[in-house]
């Protein structure tokens, strides 16, 4: 059982930007053995480790058109799991185009393997300032790989300066046994104000591409053409083919998904267009929207 808030009460200082953090002692302590996933949470002052147990399971094979991609991480991520030299990983691109589906399917494949050692911490980009800390409570760990997991990273208030000396700048080496995986709709995550001079504009770029080049893995993700938004819903209308009807029951999948899809196809354009976006995301809520007869 390894207890973070024991790791913290035994610093000198306990202040995370001036404010005094109060670590449940029951919630904290975590046991990693039986832990796959956990979420760092930080809830009016208290910190804890959440041990998720309702896992949102992703496959690789239901993802569509992101094979390079996946690819990629993949690659990355059992260079790391085999011991090998492996990069932090940013995820950008356009919302919905299945970022955060590929980290959760790629990291799922090892996740549960009978004596497998990866482990997977999701922490909100908010709680940034604890990554020093979680980082010297996980150096402790070396018997399991850890991959901390933020979703949508965006700085607009400096809150991105601790992460970037903890990641690289530091005279204390990164951890062997942690890699950050990050998404973003900005390819450099720094937001330039429109009220900066050009000095201060310049210096905006300067760390953006300063901290962003603390992810060497970078992948990109764009919005999908018209037949590829349509490809992605004809995958998604064959799941649902494949599940729903009777066992037993004499059908040929792809002709009743082709069907399904021929009667939706200008409904689901129509849908696209008119949220502003082409993306996986937007192809599986139109489906749903339509099983449910709201559109």
């Amino acid at each position: 059982m390894h207890n973070f808030s024991f790791f913290c009460k035994h610093l000198d200082n306990t202040f995370v930007n001036g404010h005094e953090i109060e670590w449940d002692n029951r919630d904290s302590r975590i046991d990693w053995d039986t832990a796959k996933v956990a979420i760092f949470r930080n809830i009016a002052g208290f910190v804890y480790f959440h041990k998720v147990t309702n896992f949102n399971y992703v496959k690789v094979n239901e993802l569509v058109g992101l094979k390079e991609q996946i690819k990629l991480l993949d690659s990355n991520t059992k260079a790391f799991l085999q011991g090998k030299d492996a990069s932090n990983a940013l995820l950008w691109g356009a919302r919905g185009c299945g970022k955060s589906s590929v980290i959760k399917a790629v990291l799922s494949q090892y996740l549960f393997e009978k004596h497998g050692f990866l482990r997977v911490i999701e922490v909100d980009t908010k709680d940034f300032n604890f990554m020093p800390l979680l980082f010297d409570y996980l150096r402790e760990i070396p018997q399991y790989k850890f991959v901390i997991f933020s979703d949508d990273l965006s700085f607009d208030n400096g809150r991105y300066k601790s992460l970037k000396s903890t990641l690289e700048g530091s005279f204390e080496a990164h951890p062997h046994n942690v890699l950050l995986y990050a998404t973003s709709n900005l390819r450099h995550l720094v937001q330039e104000s429109s009220q900066d001079n050009a000095l201060q504009a310049q210096d905006n770029i300067n760390e953006s591409m300063a901290f962003s080049d603390r992810f060497p893995l970078s992948i990109g993700f764009y919005s999908l053409g018209q037949d590829e938004y349509l490809d992605v819903l004809r995958a998604i209308i064959k799941r649902h083919v494949a599940h729903t009807h009777t066992r037993g029951e004499s059908v040929n999948i792809d002709v009743k998904a082709n069907e399904i899809l021929e009667s939706v196809k200008l409904k689901a354009i129509n849908f696209a267009t008119k949220i502003g976006n082409r993306s996986p995301r937007s192809a599986k809520d139109f489906f749903n929207l339509y099983l449910n007869h709201s559109i």
